[in-house]
């Protein structure tokens, strides 16, 4: 009695839901170190489920309509556009993003009303894409997704699109097999998060605790994966 007292009143963890978790992609090896991280949350008392969406927008979307509590993803264009104000909590991943255009465009007002290509809807790419697009000053005509960069650059190299923003190494690829029909516009200064852990303000301040723990083992495994790799393999072996 008196060890339930005083865990009660070390601010332990009071009974609740579990966290709903969208994620806009499969579990995979690309996921997992999340997933660890989820399990690690766990064992602390914040228990999760996990749904997996087949596209990444419908994730987001699970967020911005409160179907789910904490949202993995890129999310810069929804949290831009909606209403709901969603904050983002955790950078998992960052790259740094290149838009391509074929030679015909000399500049960014010259893709003012001209088709633009994205990663997918609501997306990191589409995102920089419309920091761009105000930045210069212009308006993209008819936006298509073509998920993956590599997928990106093989439409390019065949004619199929003519804009769109991917990768350093599928940049360097472009300009290695075509750099005479391609070139590269200028960018945002800083590197973007290809994915980030997101939740709704209101979500995130009734729920302190849960938020906390999540950060800190986040953090935790982030930093162990810097200096052992291993220590996925060892966590997915558990």
């Amino acid at each position: 009695c008196v060890g339930a007292l005083a865990l009660m009143g070390s601010g332990a963890l009071k009974a609740a839901e579990k966290v709903r978790v969208a994620l806009g992609d499969v579990v995979s090896v690309e996921t997992l170190a999340f997933v660890v991280a989820l399990e690690r949350a766990k064992d602390r008392g914040v228990d999760y489920e996990l749904t997996s969406f087949a596209k990444e927008e419908l994730a987001t979307q699970a967020i911005d309509n409160g179907q789910t509590d904490l949202g993995v993803g890129t999310a810069y264009a929804v949290i831009q556009k909606s209403k709901l104000p969603l904050r983002i909590l955790f950078q998992v991943s960052r790259l740094v993003f290149f838009p391509v255009v074929s030679v015909e465009y000399k500049s960014w007002a010259d893709l003012n009303g001209q088709p633009f290509t994205f990663h997918a809807r609501g997306s990191g790419t589409e995102a920089i894409g419309n920091i761009l697009a105000k930045r210069n000053g212009i308006t993209f005509g008819e936006r298509s997704y073509v998920p993956g960069s590599d997928n990106r650059i093989i439409a390019m190299m065949n004619g199929q699109i003519k804009a769109t923003i991917v990768d350093l190494a599928n940049k360097n690829k472009l300009m290695e097999m075509a750099g005479d029909k391609f070139h590269v516009l200028p960018s945002v200064d800083n590197p973007a998060s290809d994915e980030v852990v997101f939740a709704s303000q209101e979500w995130i301040k009734n729920n302190p605790e849960q938020v906390k723990i999540i950060t800190e083992e986040l953090l935790k495994l982030w930093r162990e994966m810097s200096k052992n790799p291993q220590v996925i393999e060892d966590e997915r072996v558990k």
